[in-house]
């Protein structure tokens, strides 16, 4: 059991995904019930790939559904608007392998030392992809941004993304509600 919960931990991790609270224009009100995705609503899409489009709004829909917010087209409380940003980018990693003084290189430490000796290229070129999902809540009636809300990771391959979106998602539905729950009831 112990195993299994550091290598959840381990796992949880090497995949972080950063919040970001930002924009507040309107302080907002503790009472909203209802909610529309323009993006869903305009066919506004708000990802080059359809299928992550797909994911990220009927995501947020069933997240506020399952916290009792009900989804209205013509008179909602707030309207929701998502975005992303996925920005292709490289990084170098060294890798420079430890050699012990003693073992392989007994015979001539400095000969197979890579700091010294350029035998063995340490660094390596990774891809990876800056990926940002941006969310704003607006209030209609006073027509301001209640929060914009940004989710930031890195993703390498495809289905990375799907799975670090989903999360994405649910963490920004928990921020949304931590900042509207910490507000004061008027």
């Amino acid at each position: 059991m112990k195993k299994l919960l550091i290598l959840t931990l381990f796992l949880g991790a090497c995949s972080s995904i950063d919040i970001f609270k930002e924009k507040m224009e309107v302080r907002p009100i503790p009472l909203y019930q209802t909610f529309v995705i323009v993006n869903q609503e305009a066919k506004i899409a708000g990802f080059q790939d359809n299928f992550l489009d797909a994911i990220a709004s009927s995501g947020l829909q069933n997240f506020l559904e399952e916290q009792g917010m009900v989804y209205d087209q013509t008179n909602p409380d707030v309207v929701i608007r998502y975005t992303s940003n996925q920005d292709p980018r490289q990084k170098d990693t060294y890798n420079y392998p430890i050699m012990p003084m003693w073992g392989m290189r007994v015979w001539d430490p400095w000969m197979f030392d890579p700091m010294w000796n350029n035998r063995m290229n340490p660094v390596t070129t990774k891809n990876y992809e800056l990926f940002q999902f941006i969310v704003d809540f607006i209030d209609p009636k006073q027509e301001k941004l209640v929060i914009r809300i940004t989710a930031v990771t890195e993703t390498s391959n495809p289905k990375e993304q799907q799975k670090k979106l989903e999360k994405s998602v649910n963490l920004v539905g928990k921020a949304y509600l931590e900042h509207i729950n910490n507000q004061p009831k008027r």
